[in-house]
């Protein structure tokens, strides 16, 4: 059976007598809190309608400096201009991710079941509404949202089929993967490597280092750049932000009690800019890093929005999901899936965690 539960361990073994039996029933759960996955789709452009091998054009709008030379002002001779119309491309490269869950009730244990207001069923044929149900289908979505930020960010198609990763990361290269291989703007993060934590005078270095080199790239725009950023990373960045305002402005090694008791002016919830870029916080990031122990829990890219794509082949495929009873053979299935790509479309970023440092634009 693909579900498993501690129920027996965690709530059956302190169940000795009818006043601790009295409360262990749903009613009477809390529940543990946890982040919700976000939608990758929301936070992100999505094209559909691809598949494998289509190309992204990209057509070159840089400036040529060197056009429109001297005219002669004694006569009306207009030289010719050069003008080059620079095309490139990408192609997209799409994986599927899916898995199934069957669900026989009757082979959960009358106290399990119970719990959930539940019953064992001659045909199996729990009603799909139910608690026990409706919770159920919510983990899996949340784990179908999740895995699809797996995918979009860190998938590597050359993982070795020897990792323990090999089966969650081969489908096709995810973001940072693409930023790791490409020839845009990278910065190391020696924290990283080297397990120490980082400091805020550290992140503000490696984020000023990261705004000097991206702001003389010809394709820096603040208004449409942001950083993607981990939430170890931010947090380092929050709490420095929130230090400052402790110390007085007329000596910064003494501390101010008002700003030691008013409330925190930034947080990693909050709208949060750096340098009046603003920063996306992704949690996701950190629960792959967490999950698969990939390290480098330091990780931001900046760059515009609209370079970062998400490519799928129908918009039921991002994601796609079922629920149904079979009256075959009894059991209740659950599936789910997806068919996606991403695509850092060009070399106008900066990478900041990257492996090896590439400090050009």
């Amino acid at each position: 059976m693909a579900i498993t539960t501690n129920f027996a361990s965690a709530i059956l073994a302190l169940v000795d007598d009818l006043v601790t039996a009295d409360k262990a029933q749903l009613a009477n759960a809390v529940f543990e809190s946890a982040f919700e996955v976000g939608k990758l789709a929301e936070g992100h452009t999505v094209i559909t309608g691809v598949r494998t091998g289509n190309i992204i054009p990209i057509l070159s709008n840089a400036p040529q400096y060197d056009s429109f030379p001297y005219k002669n002002p004694a006569d009306c001779t207009i030289p010719v201009c050069d003008l080059d119309l620079g095309f490139s491309a990408k192609p997209w490269v799409l994986g599927m991710i899916a898995c199934k869950i069957p669900i026989c009730i009757n082979t959960f244990s009358e106290d399990f079941l119970l719990f959930w207001n539940s019953n064992k069923r001659i045909f199996g044929d729990e009603n799909l509404e139910s608690a026990l149900i409706q919770f159920i289908v919510a983990k899996f979505q949340n784990n179908l949202e999740a895995a699809m930020w797996r995918v979009a960010f860190f998938g590597d198609t050359s993982i070795s089929n020897v990792d323990p990763n090999y089966a969650l990361l081969r489908s096709a290269d995810g973001i940072f993967t693409q930023a790791e291989a490409m020839d845009g703007v990278k910065i190391v993060v020696t924290e990283n490597t080297l397990g120490t934590g980082l400091t805020g005078p550290g992140l503000y270095a490696y984020l000023d280092e990261a705004y000097q080199l991206a702001s003389v790239a010809p394709w820096f725009e603040p208004s449409t750049v942001r950083f993607e950023m981990t939430q170890a990373m931010a947090s380092v960045l929050v709490s420095w932000l929130n230090g400052l305002g402790d110390k007085s402005m007329y000596n910064c090694e003494c501390y101010s009690a008002d700003g030691l008791t008013s409330q925190r002016t930034f947080s990693i919830q909050g709208q949060l800019t750096i340098f009046g870029i603003p920063v996306h916080i992704h949690k996701e990031f950190d629960g792959v890093i967490n999950a698969l122990t990939l390290g480098n829990p330091y990780r931001a890219i900046l760059t515009a929005g609209t370079n970062m794509l998400i490519g799928t082949s129908e918009v039921d495929q991002l994601p796609a999901f079922d629920l149904w009873y079979s009256k075959d053979d009894g059991v209740i299935y659950i599936k789910g899936g997806a068919n996606l790509g991403a695509a850092l479309v060009t070399n106008e970023y900066v990478y900041i965690g990257a492996e090896v440092a590439a400090p050009s634009v």
